[in-house]
């Protein structure tokens, strides 16, 4: 096993690297704890990201016709909520934004578009929810590869 810190070879089954001292599995496990962290924002983005569109499509749309400015209120809500979550957690906000506008994309305006209107709320949730975690996988994934 190489040390991330000073990249000597050690024995496998080493606690800590001969050269430095430094411990060889904590890189590792902060690794995956930080993949895991973004996987489950990136989840709850595209779950805040589901509700807050049909929220603001519902209160913003009372005539029936879902207009381009009331379309344009329904884009920015999410990288406001992006601002909020990334101040929240702690977590880089071009991720999220990347998440937010993916799950936007696909599934939640894909559902909206075909929708009849009798939809509950917690389909758009759930489809959030899913388009988030599908969506924040790279992200979670190179957080996994990448190397300090």
């Amino acid at each position: 096993m190489k040390c991330s810190t000073c990249g000597s070879d050690n024995p496998e089954n080493a606690q800590f690297c001969a050269g430095c001292g430094a411990a060889l599995g904590a890189t590792t496990s902060r690794r995956i704890r930080r993949a895991i962290k973004v996987w489950l924002v990136g989840g709850l983005m595209g779950l805040v990201t589901g509700l807050s569109f049909i929220l603001v499509h519902d209160a913003l749309t009372t005539d029936l016709m879902f207009d381009l400015w009331e379309f344009a209120v329904a884009l920015v809500t999410p990288a406001l909520i992006a601002a909020l979550v990334a101040i929240a957690t702690r977590t880089r906000i071009v991720t999220l934004l990347a998440v937010a506008y993916l799950t936007l994309l696909i599934p939640v305006l894909g559902a909206s578009f075909g929708a009849s209107g009798s939809e509950p709320l917690w389909q758009f949730a759930a489809l959030g929810l899913v388009g988030g975690l599908v969506w924040s996988t790279p992200f979670a994934l190179w957080q996994l590869a990448r190397r300090r």
